[in-house]
């Protein structure tokens, strides 16, 4: 059977291919109409943060030292290290007189800091800074100080630690010295740098952070001492053992409640005394002191949630040979984990 030719039936096949078209051009239109409305998202501003710190209550104005450069959750130096020209655009930028800062602790806000002026150390550049903290921050404590709008938007959560906090810790601490081969004898020196109570993750329980200490005389210290170095009180042949700890609340299993050592945990989750606490970041060093007497020590500075993950990082300084510096720990799915370090400069 042929096909007609009629002009009745070729109608329906015009119409069709002038509708094609018209449909090709509406929905071009719709994707244009659809694509104008998305926004890009701007590029987050880095946000600086750093310590602030006031060890000399004669002295009016605190001492600022930049930390880190917070940008989309990474963490970067603020400048070039040893390079003068960097660390002078950076004084421009950051530390430039007049300059506002807000000051955290604890994880939240307590007040600002105005930087009045900078200079150059050893290695890197330095803000002095008035700061207004309502007197929520203890005398000779660190805080941090960060020109970001949103970091530390949450309720400061720091403390001292409570009589049945310190105990529990404490006999953790003193197992942990006990493991690692410290004798009894030495015992009697074990020092508490600072122990603080903090909330890291705003569950409302409390993590202790706590540096500890315990120094000993060897025979040949008796007879030759060094000289007493800013900062130190070491002698020549004296021995060390620093630990720096995050003790983390955790229910106590049936073996921990009764005072043993579960064999199901990890030897260092197996701490536990008092409140259940367990042994988040074990950081234990044994060494024998240099003749000038600079130690190896680690100490908290403070916290704060950098990356917005809901757990706060933990900002420590470390002493080293003649200079100390700044390091950054992080909570990640293996414990807690150095991620970033910095230089501070010489004492």
């Amino acid at each position: 059977m042929k096909l007609s030719n009629s002009p009745s039936l070729q109608l329906p096949f015009i119409v069709l291919s002038l509708f094609v078209p018209l449909a090709d051009m509406h929905t071009h239109a719709t994707l244009v109409e659809q694509s104008s409305t998305v926004r890009v998202k701007p590029k987050e501003k880095a946000a600086l943060v750093c310590v602030v710190s006031h060890s000399d209550p004669e002295e009016p104005q605190s001492n600022m030292d930049a930390v880190v450069l917070v940008e989309n959750g990474k963490f970067n130096q603020p400048y070039a290290e040893y390079n003068e020209a960097a660390q002078t655009k950076f004084a421009g930028n950051y530390f430039a007189p007049g300059k506002k800062y807000r000051v955290t602790f604890g994880g939240g806000e307590v007040g600002t800091a105005t930087v009045k002026s900078s200079a150059m150390g050893c290695n890197s550049i330095h803000a002095a800074a008035t700061v207004d903290d309502h007197k929520k921050i203890p005398p000779r404590l660190s805080a941090l100080a960060t020109d970001s709008a949103t970091l530390g938007r949450k309720p400061a959560a720091r403390r001292p630690p409570t009589d049945a906090e310190r105990e529990g810790v404490m006999k953790m601490v003193r197992q942990i010295y006990r493991t690692r081969g410290t004798l009894p004898a030495a015992m009697n020196a074990l020092k508490t740098t600072n122990l603080t109570a903090t909330d890291l993750n705003g569950d409302g329980e409390f993590e202790l952070i706590g540096s500890f200490v315990i120094q000993t005389k060897s025979p040949s210290s008796n007879r030759t001492k060094s000289t007493k170095v800013t900062g130190q009180t070491s002698s020549t042949g004296n021995s060390r053992r620093d630990l720096f700890l995050i003790a983390e609340p955790q229910r106590a299993t049936p073996m921990q409640a009764a005072g043993m050592a579960d064999p199901a945990l990890s030897a260092e989750a197996s701490f536990s005394a008092g409140p259940p606490f367990k042994a988040g970041l074990v950081n234990f060093q044994f060494y024998k002191l240099p003749p000038e007497g600079f130690d190896s020590a680690v100490d908290f500075v403070d916290q704060l949630d950098l990356d917005g993950d809901g757990v706060a990082e933990v900002f420590v300084q470390e002493h080293g040979f003649d200079a100390y510096g700044y390091s950054i720990y992080k909570k990640t799915s293996k414990g807690w984990r150095k991620v970033y370090t910095t230089t501070g400069d010489a004492w």
